[in-house]
């Protein structure tokens, strides 16, 4: 009854009781394992059902009992329920699929292949089916033969079994193949994930078809994945197949997005020269030796990042440049070469939190590869978790003392953290092992302006300044640690040389008005803005900088005028009114003033200040009655104010 009237709860409490007083009750155990199965409480059905023995004439309770075990994972106790069901039907197919199933999610792989095979031999539909899964309990048994064997016989319409084949193929060295399984996942599938075009690239290039392999990176670029990484494998494979046009590109793009990298260029050099432009190729090698490069000679191995800029490699094993020979993986027992580069590809692709993944897997097979330790600590910086970045970076800092992409991976973390103090001192150590390293000493500068200490800062600016001198972003950064400083003349001279350099920028010309401002020199102040108002017509922070610098240099009036352009344009802008009521008031003009109280009250919080000024306007004016008005309600907020009460009292003595 309780159950009908949709009491379920109830209902499973008063059988659970009937099941206490009468633990021989067949229908309670069975009814109460029902309701607790429709309640999803699928660990306590089967533990009720448990309570009966079921007759070879109740299979739709024993297929039931085998759906909670699979639903709670008891994938061993589900298989042997669905084994005796088989043994009643054994002409039905679906129950030995579910069967084969089941035993492969209990971990039972020898008994679940011979199982699909049996499927396989005996079906025609799904025979591909049958034969992926029995490939997968092959790999699971390090039985790579037989795995493939059965890959033999995909369908041509099962991406997922494709895939299967092509890693395991790739694992075998068996690149061609793997390569055109992953053709097949590109075929049947969306394609919507660009890991199967980045792996069957790399495989293509392993198998020594590079222009195929340039092929495929192509796709991968052409869809926005635009990265340093992708450019330079782009780069490599087309320079091996020979296209040194379109090789030079990929490492030109590459260097828009890594500037610093000394390999990059002599790859980009090599390729120009090989292609007749001597010219470029000579600006490449000047590049290079001017980064600090190995004095303009080649770097001893081909690599995804070099090593001298502290990135990771990709490859395990490079080939010396311009050799035909391919780069083979790692393969072995545990594949860590294929599950690294996986790492790398992964992080190229912005999908940072499946590298970190595979990087932390990698490193608990080889916890000594460094530059997956420098992946991990990047792609937890990537995911804002600069903590544990930092934490990696030191760790690898311990090891390699002379990494710079640690110490810089330390440092960039830290100043995400906040750590102002230990960010710079991991900047100068950089500086200390590579005095020219420019990006170490914009570090350095924003970390030591960002707890105060301007005048670090604005040496590292000027240490900047003296190989970049008509560098804006370093002017800027000069002047405003300076600024900051209290250092208003000095910061003066570096805004004024940002407006010689660059007249159109209107930051110039505002940071010459804030200085001028500082120093007491309000028309100077005031030419600027106005300089800068021109730039960026009708802009009410200027014009508000403007009636201020106006004002404070003794020009009322104009400031008036200004101040009034401001508040007709932007009426929404609070303080503007109270500004022209005081400003109009020391004038003398109280008609307009009064005005300006008005409106100043309408819209902000009553100021006694305001209040008080609006009284004494009023009275001059002869509006008694405001005047009163606005007295009285200063008079409640401040009853010690005696200019009110002269005020109230001069009314009273008026009337």
């Amino acid at each position: 009854s309780q159950n009908r009237s949709g009491q379920h709860e109830q209902a499973a409490r008063s059988l659970a009781k009937a099941t206490e007083l009468d633990p021989q009750n067949t229908d309670a155990w069975i009814t109460l394992a029902t309701l607790l199965a429709d309640a999803r409480r699928f660990d306590e059905a089967v533990s009720a059902i448990s309570h009966v023995t079921l007759g070879d004439r109740e299979p739709f309770l024993q297929e039931l009992k085998c759906e909670w075990l699979e639903r709670i994972g008891r994938y061993a106790d589900a298989a042997a329920v669905c084994s005796h069901l088989t043994n009643l039907r054994p002409d039905d197919k679906h129950l030995r699929m579910r069967l084969a199933e089941l035993t492969l999610r209990s971990g039972n792989f020898a008994e679940a292949k011979g199982m699909f095979d049996q499927l396989a031999a005996t079906a025609f539909d799904d025979r591909g089916m049958f034969l992926s899964s029995a490939a997968f309990c092959c790999e699971m048994l390090n039985d790579r033969d037989g795995a493939l064997v059965r890959y033999a016989g995909l369908s041509e319409n099962d991406p997922t079994g494709w895939y299967r084949r092509a890693r395991l193929e790739e694992s075998m060295g068996k690149y061609k193949d793997a390569a055109a399984s992953y053709g097949m996942v590109q075929q049947y599938s969306a394609d919507t994930d660009i890991t199967v075009t980045v792996r069957r690239a790399l495989c293509l290039y392993w198998d020594g078809n590079e222009k195929e392999s340039a092929s495929q990176l192509e796709k991968v670029l052409s869809r926005g994945y635009a990265n340093a990484e992708l450019w330079y494998l782009l780069g490599i494979v087309s320079f091996l197949s020979g296209n040194m046009k379109r090789a030079s590109e990929a490492f030109l793009e590459m260097i828009h997005l890594n500037q610093s990298n000394t390999s990059v260029w002599y790859m980009k050099g090599c390729a120009e020269y090989l292609s007749g432009r001597y010219k470029e190729a000579i600006d490449s090698f000047t590049r290079m030796g001017r980064l600090g490069g190995d004095s303009g000679r080649a770097p001893s191995k081909m690599k995804w990042f070099a090593e001298e800029d502290g990135d990771m490699q990709l490859f395990n094993n490079p080939a010396p440049v311009g050799s035909a020979s391919m780069t083979k993986p790692e393969i072995g027992d545990v594949n860590v070469g294929l599950a690294s580069m996986q790492s790398f590809a992964l992080s190229a692709l912005g999908r940072y939190a499946d590298a970190d993944k595979n990087a932390v897997r990698v490193l608990e097979l080889d916890p000594n590869r460094l530059d997956l330790q420098l992946l991990h600590g990047k792609c937890l910086a990537a995911q804002s978790n600069y903590r544990q970045a930092a934490d990696v970076a030191a760790r690898v800092i311990a090891k390699d003392p002379t990494s710079l992409a640690a110490h810089e991976l330390y440092a960039s973390s830290m100043m995400c953290t906040g750590h102002y103090k230990e960010a710079a001192e991991a900047w100068e150590e950089i500086i200390r092992m590579v005095p020219d390293n420019s990006p170490a000493f914009f570090g350095v500068a924003d970390a030591w302006a960002g707890i105060g200490r301007y005048e670090s800062a604005a040496t590292a600016y000027t240490h900047l300044l003296e190989t970049m001198p008509d560098d804006l972003s370093l002017i800027f950064g000069l002047a405003g640690v300076l600024f900051r400083d209290g250092k208003y003349a000095d910061a003066l001279t570096y805004y004024e040389r940002a407006v010689s350099l660059s007249p159109a920028t209107p930051a110039a010309h505002i940071g010459v008005a804030q200085c001028c401002e500082m120093l007491g020199k309000y028309a100077e102040a005031g030419e600027a803005l106005i300089s800068a108002e021109q730039l960026l017509p009708g802009h009410p922070g200027m014009l508000i900088a403007l009636a201020r610098v106006q004002s404070e240099g003794g020009n009322a009036e104009a400031a008036v005028d200004t101040y009034l352009g401001v508040l007709r344009e932007y009426p929404e802008i609070p303080g503007i009114a109270a500004q022209v009521a005081k400003l109009c008031a020391a004038l003398g003009r109280n008609d307009e003033a009064a005005d300006a109280v008005a409106l100043a009250l309408k819209d902000s919080a009553e100021s006694p200040d305001l209040l008080t000024l609006g009284g004494d306007v009023c009275t001059a004016l002869g509006r008694y009655d405001e005047a009163a008005e606005y007295y009285s309600r200063v008079a409640k907020q401040m009853p010690d104010n005696a200019h009110v009460w002269f005020g109230i009292g001069h009314l009273h003595l008026i009337s």
